[in-house]
């Protein structure tokens, strides 16, 4: 069977993220937090670290889109 775009096998193993409330959302929608270290370029915020899969980028593509409507919203 041919591998399609939706059946994507990452190469990379981790995803990190800089967004509190992205990496929130992640969590809240039932993706773990797999590490967690402070950010070498601003030491006030972190690094979240995820597992690279297609279901968390499906689900950071919702979010986003989630976002835009919400700022639609209150303008």
């Amino acid at each position: 069977m041919e591998e399609t775009s939706t059946e994507k096998t990452y190469d990379f193993k981790w995803f990190y993220i800089r967004s509190q409330r992205l990496a929130g959302y992640l969590m809240m929608s039932g993706f773990i937090l797999r590490g967690l270290a402070p950010d070498e370029d601003c030491t006030s915020r972190n690094i979240f670290r995820f597992a690279n899969s297609l279901p968390l980028r499906n689900r950071i593509d919702q979010y986003k889109i989630d976002s835009q409507e919400t700022k639609k919203l209150r303008s």
